[in-house]
């Protein structure tokens, strides 16, 4: 998400699509998914301090939700990295 704001707010379309069957989690998940998640949150607010506007002209389709601007994705993101927060604390314990 940290990408597409990125590519949006410098006025540029993103490449590729969004697509949930490429960001689905590995079964091979180990604790690096934490420092993975923590760098993401940090990418994301590091990306959202620089943006010069969040709502922009261009836009890109979400799966679900269809064309976002920046501001759609920003507002997007906090779900999705509470959704992700959730499934490591459910993971962790089961890690060796």
């Amino acid at each position: 998400m940290s990408r597409i704001i990125g590519e949006l707010t410098n006025g540029r379309q993103p490449a590729g699509t969004a697509s949930t069957a490429n960001v689905k989690p590995s079964p091979d998940v180990t604790l690096e998914v934490i420092e993975a998640y923590e760098a993401s949150c940090d990418a994301l607010l590091a990306t959202v301090a620089t943006a010069p506007d969040l709502k922009t002209k261009l836009r890109f389709a979400h799966p679900w939700f269809g064309g976002l601007d920046a501001k759609g994705w920003h507002a997007l993101a906090a779900g999705h990295l509470g959704i992700h927060r959730v499934q490591i604390q459910r993971i962790i314990p089961g890690l060796k």
